[in-house]
C-alpha cells in the first residue's frame, strides 16, 4: 500500500527510510544489536519489505511465509491507528485491484479494530496521482482506500495513545529507582512492553528485570528488619514466570502493539488448534545467531501460555463491557425496537467472540495430541487440500525450521522425520499440560538422531 498525497521530499526520504527499515528487519533477527524506535514511514517501509521479501519472496519457507504475513498485517494496522491516534481524520493508500487479496485484507484488519470499505466501492485513482507516488501502475490496476477516524475503533486508538504516551515517558520512567507511585510504574512496564525494537521474547525479559529491581528497591525501604528480609526472600523465591503474570495484572488490558503479537500466537493457535506454531515463533525468537537458545522450553511455553492468556482474557474483559453497556442501553430505551436490535445484535457479537477466546484457552490449557496422534498418515494423505494434510506439513517446517535449522527435509528420511517430529510435538503439548495430564507416548527419551539419507537426484 501507498500512501497518498506525499511530496517530493517525502518521497525522497520514504527511500532512505527503506535502507534504514531494510537494516532494521536484519536487526530483528540479532537480538544483540540496538537502533532507535522505528518511525511510522519505517514501519510502512518495513511492512512492504516484509511483504516483498518473506511472503512473496522465494528465499524463504512456507512457514515464514504464513509468520510473515502476520507480522507485516500487524505492522499496516499500527501504521493506520498510529495516523488516527495522533489526530488525522483520514489517511489514504494505493492498493492493488486484487479483490480476493482485499478480502484477506479486510478480515485481517477487522480483528484489529479497523473496519474497510467493500472492495467494490474503492474509486480509482487519477493518473495525476499514480504519478505523485511514483506508483507505475494504470489507473484501472489500482484502487484508492481511505480510512477516516470513524473507521477504527476506540478501543485500538485508546490503546496507541496509551503507547504513545508511554513511550514519550519511556526515558525518564524505565529507571526503577526513580518509580514514584503505581501510575509510573503502569507506563514503564507498557514502554518495554512495547519498545518495537526489540523482539518479544527480549521484550517480556527487560520488563521482568526491570519489575523485580523495582520490587526490591521497595522491599528496602522497609523500616522492619525482620519484614524487609522476608520480603526479599519472597520476591527472589518467586520464578520469572510468576513475575510476568503479575505483571499482566498490572498493565492490565495490553496496549496496541503487545497485543498485536499476542494476537499472531493466539490466532496461530485458534487456527492450528494447536500451540505448537506459537511456541515455535517465540522459541525462535528466543534464538540467537550461533543457534544458543536464551531459555529452556518450558519455560518458553509458560511464556507462550501467559501471552496468550493475557491477550485473550484483554478481549473477553473488553466484551463483557461492551455487552453490560448495551445492556444498560436497552434498559434506558425499552421503547425504542430499532435500537433494541441493533444492541442485541452487538450483544451477540461480542458472545461470540468471548466464546472464540475461551476456545483458544482450552486450546493452550488442554491441547488435543490429535495433531502428532495422526500426523504420520495426515503428512503422507493424498488429499493435499485437507486440513490434516496441511497441519501436519506445517508442524514439520516449524519442528525443523525450530530444532534443525538449515537441514533440508528432502534429505532426512521420512520414517525418521515423522517419527522425531510427532514426538518433539507431542513432548511440547505436554508442557503446555498440568502435571498429571502429560502423555506418557511422548517425551524426550523417545527423540532421536535424524537419518540423513542420500538426495534424490532430480530428473533431466
Amino acid at each position: 500500500m501507498t500512501k497518498k498525497q506525499k511530496t517530493a521530499a517525502e518521497i525522497a526520504a520514504e527511500k532512505k527510510a527503506a535502507g534504514q527499515a531494510a537494516e532494521e528487519v536484519k536487526v530483528a533477527a540479532d537480538t544483540t544489536k540496538k537502533v532507535d524506535r522505528l518511525s511510522l514511514d519505517s514501519k510502512a517501509t518495513m511492512a512492504r519489505l516484509i511483504n516483498d521479501e518473506w511472503v512473496h519472496g522465494n528465499a524463504v519457507s512456507k512457514d515464514v511465509k504464513e509468520n510473515a504475513a502476520a507480522i507485516r498485517d500487524a505492522y499496516m494496522a499500527d501504521v493506520i491507528v498510529t495516523d488516527i491516534a495522533q489526530g488525522h481524520s483520514i489517511v489514504s493508500y494505493i492498493i492493488a485491484n486484487d479483490e480476493e487479496k482485499y478480502l484477506t485484507t479486510k478480515v485481517v484488519l477487522a480483528r484489529m479494530g479497523i473496519a474497510i470499505s467493500d472492495f467494490k466501492a474503492l474509486p480509482q485513482p487519477t493518473e495525476e496521482e499514480l504519478r505523485a507516488q511514483g506508483v507505475d501502475k494504470k489507473p484501472s490496476e489500482t484502487r484508492m482506500l481511505t480510512i477516516e477516524a470513524k473507521d477504527v475503533s476506540k478501543e485500538a486508538v485508546d490503546k496507541k495513545k496509551e503507547e504513545l504516551k508511554a513511550a514519550e515517558k519511556a526515558v525518564t520512567t524505565t529507571d526503577p529507582t526513580k518509580i514514584e507511585n503505581e501510575k509510573q510504574l503502569h507506563d514503564a512496564l507498557v514502554a518495554l512492553l512495547t519498545k518495537v525494537t526489540d523482539t518479544p521474547d527480549a521484550r517480556i525479559q527487560h520488563t521482568i528485570n526491570f519489575y523485580q529491581s523495582y520490587l526490591k528497591i521497595q522491599a528496602n525501604k522497609i523500616e522492619n528488619e525482620d519484614e524487609k528480609k522476608a520480603e526479599l526472600e519472597k520476591i527472589n523465591g518467586t520464578s520469572r514466570i510468576d513475575v510476568l503474570k503479575n505483571i499482566t495484572k498490572v498493565v492490565g488490558d495490553s496496549p496496541f502493539i503487545f497485543s498485536g503479537i499476542g494476537k499472531i500466537y493466539s490466532g496461530q493457535t485458534a487456527q492450528t488448534g494447536s500451540p505448537i506454531s506459537a511456541f515455535c515463533l517465540h522459541r525462535r525468537a528466543a534464538t540467537n545467531k550461533s543457534g544458543k537458545v536464551a531459555h529452556d522450553d518450558q519455560y518458553i511455553a509458560d511464556v507462550v501460555k501467559t501471552i496468550i492468556a493475557w491477550t485473550c482474557n484483554s478481549v473477553i474483559n473488553a466484551a463483557n463491557q461492551t455487552i453490560a453497556e448495551q445492556k444498560r442501553a436497552i434498559e434506558k430505551r425499552k421503547n425504542d425496537g430499532t435500537h433494541k436490535k441493533a444492541a442485541e445484535t452487538v450483544i451477540s457479537n461480542c458472545e461470540k467472540k468471548i466464546a472464540d477466546q475461551q476456545e483458544i484457552l482450552n486450546i493452550v490449557n488442554n491441547p488435543s495430541f490429535d495433531i502428532v496422534d495422526n500426523l504420520k498418515e495426515n503428512y503422507k494423505s493424498e488429499d493435499q487440500e485437507s486440513d490434516g494434510y496441511k497441519s501436519a506439513r506445517r508442524l514439520v517446517r516449524n519442528i525443523m525450521d525450530t530444532y534443525h535449522k538449515g537441514v533440508d527435509i528432502a534429505t532426512v528420511d521420512e520414517d525418521s522425520l515423522l517419527h522425531n517430529c510427532a514426538q518433539r510435538g507431542g513432548v511440547i503439548l505436554n508442557m503446555f499440560r498440568g502435571p498429571l495430564d502429560k502423555n506418557n507416548n511422548y517425551s524426550e527419551a523417545n527423540i532421536g538422531e535424524i537419518k540423513i539419507v542420500e538426495k534424490p537426484a532430480e530428473e533431466k
